[in-house]
């Protein structure tokens, strides 16, 4: 989140950190209602929510490839 915090552009007003933490959130909310996951899968899901815009932090096109 420190990165995302200082590395991130300003100029994203979508893709933010408060986007990022609502992700997690969300994502924590469906796998809690609709999977038995173990504790390596949930803590994959959260990585995958945290890290899922940190392209953005290298470039705003293609940033699903970065």
């Amino acid at each position: 989140m420190q990165e995302l915090e200082s590395e991130l552009s300003p100029l994203l007003t979508y893709h933010n950190p408060k986007h990022t933490l609502y992700v997690l959130q969300s994502c924590e909310e469906i796998a809690d209602h609709e999977a038995e996951l173990s504790w390596q899968e949930l803590k994959l899901l959260q990585a995958a929510a945290l890290y899922h815009d940190s392209g953005f932090m290298r470039s705003y096109k293609d940033h699903e490839y970065e």
